[in-house]
Formats: structure tokens, C-alpha cells, sequence
């Protein structure tokens, strides 16, 4: 994600440049295409420099989209840092449920036994 999240910068910020060469651009050099690039990727959109062409507006709405979904799977990737410990608590709870339970059948079928074993002694004459 974060590899392509630089190569969409860079290819935003490239083709920024090469397309929004009109008389009324507002990105005018490299440092100004690549922080254009970097917060419409992130979704922020300052709006201090924008494209003012049909292509470049095109472009614009693909960093857009793309940003959206880089962002959104990053932000399921840290989340899933916090729910992945929970989940392995949880299943140490599970075993040691399982574990109470063995035990629990084991002495219910020890004290079956017995009552078996004493009924039978109280039947004899």
C-alpha cells in the first residue's frame, strides 16, 4: 500500500504538471504538482492548488478515488493491529473453558460412578 501510494503521488504529480499548462494554472512547478498530488491522494484538498483543464480534472478525480481506497486500506490494516490481540485473548479463554469442562464432565462421571457403586451395595441382602 505504501508503495503505491508513492507511485500514485509520483504519477499524479507527473502528469499534474505535463497536463495544466494554460495561462491561468495554479500549478506551475514541481514541488507545487507534488504537494497537489499528496493532498488530493490524501483526501484533505486544501485547495490552494487545483487543475483548471478537463484533463487535469480527470486525473484529479482518479487521485481521488484511488486515495479513498489506499486510505481506507490502511486504515483497516491498523485496526486490524488492535482487534488481532483481542481475538488471541479470546481464544486462550476458549481452551481454558474447554479445559474446565473436560474436568468437569471427569468428576461428574467419578461421582456417577459412585452413586452407581452405592446403590449397588445398598441392594445387596
Amino acid at each position: 500500500a505504501v508503495l503505491l501510494s508513492i507511485l500514485v503521488v509520483t504519477f499524479g504529480s507527473i502528469s499534474i504538471l505535463s497536463l495544466e499548462r494554460t495561462t491561468n494554472a495554479n500549478i506551475l512547478t514541481p514541488s507545487d504538482a507534488l504537494w497537489w498530488s499528496f493532498v488530493t491522494v490524501t483526501t484533505v484538498g486544501y485547495g490552494d492548488h487545483y487543475p483548471v483543464t478537463p484533463e487535469g480534472r480527470a486525473v484529479a478525480a482518479l487521485l481521488m478515488v484511488v486515495g479513498v481506497g489506499l486510505f481506507g486500506t490502511f486504515t483497516g490494516f491498523i485496526a486490524s493491529w488492535f482487534i488481532e490481540p483481542g481475538e488471541k485473548d479470546q481464544d486462550k479463554e476458549i481452551e481454558s473453558v474447554r479445559r474446565d469442562l473436560r474436568g468437569l464432565r471427569e468428576q461428574i462421571s467419578e461421582v456417577k460412578d459412585l452413586l452407581v457403586a452405592r446403590e449397588s451395595e445398598t441392594r445387596l441382602p
